[in-house]
């Protein structure tokens, strides 16, 4: 009791602030406090102390830190605010508001409540088909419990959906993992939330699972040595909810080869054992007791070689009934495959409709060339005629002469650009200079016709005078010097 009370301290000082001991907090001193009187002074006070009381019991319902009478996801009320005993603020005085806001939004329901409303599944033909066939599961699942235990409803809806989750993602779904004995369910799912569950706590599961159509259970299968068994079995859609005779050998050879693996187990522990002791009587030499161990050990041995003959045999057959289910299931998918079909062509799909279909189609395309081809023959018509025709020979013609019109042009721009940059840089000569050098040209031309110059002979003649009238100008700078 103790050591459950420090683990619950612990989580609570983990996960809310309030419960750190390292830190002094009004607010716990407040949520520790009578305030089931705030209600009429202070509404929102008291919903947020209400509220903050909630989600710590839920967390620590969830997580398995309160344990009641077997139970890990059912409250006790008298014992509960012993549980919340704290130093130096005490007991938690307004729980039973608490607990009462809770009961009335069915957040908890006590577990007499429980036991009658969780009782048959929620479908009407499931619960004639649930007292038919587990008269004696109700008895086992319900006996007499104290008014004051109540159970936590969000904590069971969230680990009976999480376990249906956890079979649900299975790659594959046989009846090996769909069809198993309440302790291969303890096996397979006692540990959530990384706590386990105890037998009680799984019953309330797989009620509430049963409840919801998710699994089927039924009391009372007999297996391996004629024990009976709680079969457990997973619901899937469109599967009838029951557990059929085929599920029951099913049951039958399993629980046998887990006896028989049992028994394996145990008689290998035997040999090793004997084996020890032979050894150990010998160094003592010890004869008798040696040969006794020996004789032991091969006895067992020879049982074990039955026994594991007999595990393979079985494992083999519960193998093939698998094997056979499978089989089943792939042809009824194949069965509702061709129906399939059989309806698609039922509703007119034949070899006929589609050569009609593929005729109209290719008539369709037909007329859509023709379209086409009306179309190109009106422009060309409409091309010729309307008073614009051209001889193509004379347009030819006419763009060969821009062609050669563009040579010439790209062929003289070179010389052209470089007379302009000529005369740009020739210097501006006397207006005297070229007077003279006009009168000149004018009375030879008036003499005799001689032929213009080219451009570098007017290039050196123009040096020529820019030099003489720098020289017939030097005399005078200098006097003016």
């Amino acid at each position: 009791m103790a050591k459950r009370h420090e683990r619950l301290k612990d989580f609570l000082a983990a996960e809310y602030p309030e419960f750190d001991p390292s830190v002094k907090s009004q607010r716990l001193k407040s949520l520790y406090s009578d305030f089931s009187k705030l209600h009429q002074v202070n509404e929102f006070g008291y919903n947020a102390n209400v509220d903050y009381w909630r989600a710590v019991l839920l967390g620590c319902s969830l997580h398995g830190y309160l344990n009641y009478n077997g139970y890990t996801l059912v409250l006790d009320k008298r014992s509960l605010a012993q549980d919340f005993l704290w130093k130096n603020e005490g007991k938690p005085l307004a729980l039973d508001c608490v607990l009462d806001s809770m009961e009335k939004e069915g957040t908890i329901i006590s577990l007499q409540a429980y036991d009658r409303f969780y009782t048959t599944p929620s479908s009407t033909w499931s619960s004639w088909l649930w007292q038919r066939i587990t008269p004696n599961l109700v008895a086992s699942f319900s006996s007499t419990h104290p008014s004051s235990l109540y159970v936590v409803m969000p904590s069971v809806k969230e680990i009976a959906h999480n376990i249906y989750q956890t079979y649900t993602r299975l790659p594959v779904k046989t009846n090996v993992n769909s069809l198993m004995t309440f302790a291969d369910f303890r096996k397979q799912y006692g540990n959530c939330y990384h706590r386990p569950l105890t037998d009680n706590d799984l019953k309330l599961l797989l009620r509430y699972l049963a409840s919801k159509s998710k699994v089927v259970i039924e009391d009372g299968v007999h297996g391996y040595g004629s024990v009976s068994f709680m079969v457990i079995k997973f619901i899937e859609p469109n599967m009838p909810y029951k557990v059929t005779e085929q599920d029951k050998a099913m049951i039958s050879i399993k629980t046998t080869c887990d006896a028989l693996q049992y028994q394996t187990h145990e008689m290998q522990q035997q040999m090793e054992k004997l084996a020890i002791s032979a050894h150990e009587h010998n160094l003592k030499k010890q004869k008798p007791q040696t040969l006794y161990a020996l004789r032991r050990k091969r006895h067992i041995m020879d049982v074990l070689d039955k026994r594991l003959r007999s595990l393979a045999e079985m494992e083999t057959l519960l193998l093939k009934m698998e094997s056979a289910q499978d089989d089943m299931q792939i042809v009824q998918a194949f069965d509702n495959g061709a129906k399939s079909l059989r309806s698609i062509f039922a509703t007119g799909l034949s070899v006929q409709s589609v050569e009609e279909t593929m005729a109209r189609i290719q008539e369709a395309y037909d007329d859509q060339k023709d379209v086409e081809q009306a179309m190109v023959d009106g422009s060309t018509y409409l091309t010729e005629n309307d008073g614009t025709h051209y001889d193509d020979d004379l347009l030819l013609k006419e763009l060969e002469e821009l062609e050669q019109q563009e040579q010439q042009e790209r062929k003289e721009s070179p010389s052209q650009e470089i007379s302009q940059r000529l005369e740009a840089s020739w210097p501006s000569v006397p207006s005297a200079s070229l007077q003279s050098s006009s009168n000149t040209s004018a009375s030879s031309k008036h003499v005799v016709e001689q032929p213009s110059p080219s451009k570098e002979a007017l290039l050196s003649t123009s040096h020529a005078s820019n030099n003489e009238s720098h020289s017939d100008h030097s005399p005078k700078i200098a006097e003016l010097l």
